[in-house]
């Protein structure tokens, strides 16, 4: 039976300026993922889901990561 994993990552702000770019910070988790025995599977982005209300009102976009656990048995 295939296993999933679901990643969900906040698109930030312009302003902050030492923290990980957004690319550099997909990279990140995918490469995590692949460590972990995962294949990217979906990426959806925040026009494809419902977008996150921030405390302040405002909305803020996010991506969502799916993740299939690769079965090396299969392969």
């Amino acid at each position: 039976m295939p296993q999933y994993k679901v990643v969900q990552m906040m698109e930030r702000e312009k302003f902050y300026d030492n923290t990980p770019s957004y690319t550099e910070s997909l990279e990140k988790i995918m490469n995590e993922q692949a460590e972990a025995g995962y294949r990217l599977h979906t990426v959806l982005g925040s026009d494809q889901v419902s977008r996150s209300l921030r405390f302040d009102g405002s909305i803020r976009p996010q991506t969502t990561m799916i993740f299939e656990k690769i079965n090396k048995e299969k392969e």
